[in-house]
């Protein structure tokens, strides 16, 4: 369950886009970005 070489790329790119949605203020870009993260970390837990 615990892979650090692969978690630390994902925390970056969702702490990144975090704050891209915060300056956007949820602009449809950045919930589009959020949703393809979603599902690719859905694909990846399945």
């Amino acid at each position: 369950m615990h892979r650090p070489k692969a978690e630390s790329p994902a925390l970056t790119s969702k702490t990144i886009c975090s704050q891209m949605a915060n300056s956007l203020l949820m602009q449809p870009v950045a919930l589009l970005i959020m949703k393809s993260l979603s599902k690719s970390a859905q694909t990846l837990s399945l």
